[in-house]
């Protein structure tokens, strides 16, 4: 079984629900503002992926909005 992981309202989580559903391939949805993720899935899924800074999304709004720029640990880009 998949695990997804996201929102409701995210358009993207609809499509990836979709996309399986389609398929009919099983998986366990975990709506990210209910319950957000262990330590131990976010180590995984960003060791997936090729690390944390591949989950950091340096232009999202959110991201702009909070001033995150100034605030986050440097690293690789």
């Amino acid at each position: 079984v998949l695990q997804v992981f996201g929102t409701r309202k995210c358009a993207d989580t609809r499509k990836a629900e979709r996309f399986f559903k389609d398929r009919r391939i099983a998986i366990h949805f975990v709506d990210l503002a209910q319950k957000g993720m262990s330590a131990g899935e976010l180590r995984n899924v960003a060791a997936k992926v090729g690390g944390v800074e591949a989950l950091i999304d340096r232009e999202g709004k959110r991201y702009v909005e909070r001033g995150l720029k100034y605030a986050a640990p440097t690293g690789p880009r």
